[in-house]
C-alpha cells in the first residue's frame, strides 16, 4: 500500500491529520506515515469490518505556503482500508 497526498496550509502550526479507515482484521495494523520527510509508525485499531470506517486523528506540524507531503505505506504487513485523508 502506498498512498501519497499533498496538502496546503494557510499558516504554519500543528494541525490534526484525519485519516478515515477501516480494519476488518483480527488485529491492529501498523503503517508508516511520512509527513514532509519525517516517518513514524502508526497503529490502526480493529474497526469490526472492512466497511466500518472510523476516523483516526494524528497531531502533526504543517508548513504554510508550501505543499505538505503525506505518504502512507506498508510497514511490513497489510494496512487498513483508507478512503480519506484531510486536516482540521
Amino acid at each position: 500500500m502506498h498512498w501519497p497526498a499533498r496538502m496546503r496550509a494557510s499558516s504554519s502550526g500543528t494541525r490534526s491529520l484525519v485519516i478515515r479507515c477501516a480494519n476488518g482484521g483480527t488485529a491492529a495494523r501498523t503503517v508508516s506515515v511520512t509527513l514532509n520527510g519525517v516517518a513514524s509508525n502508526v497503529t490502526f485499531p480493529v474497526t469490526g469490518s472492512w466497511n466500518d470506517y472510523q476516523q483516526m486523528t494524528l497531531s502533526t506540524p504543517l508548513n504554510s505556503g508550501t505543499t505538505n507531503s503525506v505518504r502512507i505505506q506498508s510497514a511490513g504487513q497489510d494496512g487498513p482500508n483508507i478512503d480519506e485523508i484531510g486536516t482540521r
